[in-house]
């Protein structure tokens, strides 16, 4: 589990770009860096894999 669990969620595409423009070279570093996890489970996009956001949530 990733971050702040009572937290909501932004899964928009502004909020997806947003992420990885600032954790850039965090998710650079590869499989040892959290920020690669987060960024591939659950900023991953539509059609890969990441985590579903829920119903309500969705658009």
């Amino acid at each position: 589990r990733f971050g702040a669990q009572g937290m909501g969620h932004n899964y928009s595409a502004a909020a997806r770009k947003s992420f990885k423009a600032r954790h850039a070279k965090n998710i650079a570093k590869g499989k040892t860096s959290p920020a690669y996890w987060a960024d591939r489970f659950l900023w991953a996009g539509p059609g890969k894999r990441s985590k579903q956001p829920p119903k309500k949530r969705r658009s």
